[in-house]
């Protein structure tokens, strides 16, 4: 099992405990993390525990929710990274 596969079963752990309105929001990071829309980890994992927190201050519902519609916008129509380095080979291969 790869490093993705096993950061994928850590994200959705913490999906588990998250208010049932965002579940929906933090499996669509999930996806786009599985498909390689998203390349860092570290960027789903801050937005889904943004997310998961149960602790509803308005700031954090308000930051929860800008961070989410940011990273949605930037990365829902990015090139996966397994396309963009296929995409580099056919590149080089070309050139030469």
């Amino acid at each position: 099992m790869g490093k993705r596969e096993n950061n994928v079963k850590l994200l959705k752990t913490k999906r588990l405990n998250a208010p049932k309105e965002n579940k929906e929001k933090i499996d669509v990071i999930i996806n786009l993390y599985t498909s390689g829309k998203i390349p860092n980890y570290l960027t789903a994992e801050h937005v889904i525990d943004l997310l998961a927190n149960k602790t509803k201050p308005a700031d954090h519902v308000a930051r929860a929710e800008k961070d989410f519609a940011r990273i949605v916008g930037k990365y829902q129509d990015a090139e996966s990274v397994k396309g963009m380095l296929e995409r580099g080979r056919e590149n080089v291969n070309s050139e030469m």
